[in-house]
C-alpha cells in the first residue's frame, strides 16, 4: 500500500515521476542515454546488470521489470538465478561475467578492483550502471512503490521494444491530464551524452537535489552524503535517520517509518525530497568509488 495519504492504493514509478514534474523527464532522458546509448555493452547487457544488482539489493521492482526487459533483449533467463559467488559459469559472455562480479561488490560496497584487461569503457559504463541502478533502488523502495508482476513483465517487454521514449510519452500525458507543466531544472538530456558530458550531467543533477530548493535544508541534505548528523537541528533528526539508513541499503519503507517525520511536521512532499537526496547520496558514493578504481 502506498506510504502516502493522498495517494492511497499503491504507486508505480510513473507516480513518482508525476510527483517530481521538474526532475522526471530529464531522468527519463538521462535513462535512454545511459542503457540505450553508445557503449560497448550492448542494451541487454546493461539492463542485466542493472537487474542483477536490484536482485543482489533485494528491490523486486526494478530486478523483475528489468528482468524480463533483458530477456527480451536476449540475455538468458538463467543469468538471474546464478548466485554472485558462481557468476565464473554464468551462461553470458566472459567478459560480462567479470563486470557483474565487480558490479555487485560495488553496489554491496564490498572492497574490489576493476576486472583487468577490459576496455575503460566498458568498465566505466558498468560503473554508471551502478550508479543508476543504487538510485533507481532507494526511490523504489524509499517510497514503497510496487506493481503485480504480470505488470512489471509487460513493462519490461515494453521497454526492450520500445526503449524509455515511451515512459517519456506516457510521463507527459499523466503531466497533461493533470494540467502540469514541467519546468526545465536539468540540462536536457535528450541526445544521449557521451564521456564528460554524462559525468556533467551526473553533477548538475546532483547539485539541484543537494542544493536546490527543496523544503528540507541543505544542512540535513549534506550531513547524509558526510555520514554525520552533526549541525542537523533538533527538528529535522527523524529526516536524518530515515535518510541515513537508506543510504546505507534501499529498504521498503512503510507508513510507520514516517510516523516521526509527519509528527515532526515535515510533508509528503519533504519526504520524497529527502528520498531523492539519499538515492543521489548512494548515487554518487558508487560513481566516486568506482571512478577511483578505474583511474588506479
Amino acid at each position: 500500500m502506498s506510504i502516502f495519504q493522498r495517494l492511497p492504493g499503491t504507486i508505480n514509478l510513473r507516480d513518482i515521476f508525476l510527483r517530481i514534474p521538474d526532475q522526471a523527464l530529464p531522468l527519463i532522458d538521462f535513462y535512454e542515454a545511459m542503457l540505450r546509448g553508445p557503449s560497448p555493452l550492448s542494451a541487454g547487457e546493461r539492463e542485466a546488470i542493472y537487474s542483477y544488482l536490484s536482485r543482489q539489493a533485494g528491490c523486486h521492482f526494478c530486478h523483475t521489470s528489468h528482468r524480463h526487459c533483458a530477456v527480451a533483449l536476449g540475455i538468458p533467463a538463467a543469468l538471474f538465478e546464478v548466485l554472485p559467488a558462481d557468476l565464473k559459469d554464468a551462461p553470458v559472455r566472459p567478459e560480462l561475467r567479470r563486470l557483474l562480479a565487480f558490479a555487485t561488490d560495488l553496489m554491496l560496497g564490498i572492497p574490489t578492483v576493476p576486472p583487468r584487461g577490459l576496455p575503460a569503457d566498458m568498465v566505466r559504463d558498468t560503473v554508471r550502471v551502478v550508479g543508476l541502478t543504487a538510485f533507481i533502488n532507494r526511490v523504489i523502495d524509499g517510497l514503497a512503490a510496487e506493481s503485480p508482476d504480470e505488470a512489471h513483465r509487460r513493462n519490461g517487454e515494453g521497454l526492450a521494444r520500445q526503449g524509455y521514449a515511451q515512459v517519456r510519452v506516457e510521463v507527459e500525458k499523466g503531466f497533461a491530464a493533470a494540467g502540469v507543466t514541467p519546468a526545465q531544472a536539468l540540462p536536457d538530456a535528450a541526445a544521449p551524452p557521451g564521456g564528460d558530458a554524462i559525468d556533467k550531467w551526473l553533477h548538475d543533477y546532483s547539485a539541484l537535489v543537494l542544493d536546490g530548493p527543496s523544503g528540507i535544508p541543505r544542512t540535513v541534505r549534506h550531513a547524509l552524503a558526510q555520514e554525520t548528523a552533526r549541525g542537523v537541528p533538533l527538528d529535522a533528526m527523524p529526516l536524518w535517520t530515515f535518510g541515513h539508513r537508506l543510504v546505507a541499503a534501499p529498504r521498503r519503507s512503510t507508513a510507520a517509518d514516517l510516523a516521526p517525520i509527519l509528527a515532526a511536521g515535515w510533508g509528503e512532499r519533504d519526504v520524497v525530497d529527502l528520498v531523492l537526496a539519499s538515492a543521489t547520496t548512494a548515487l554518487r558514493n558508487r560513481l566516486l568509488a568506482g571512478r577511483q578504481m578505474v583511474v588506479a
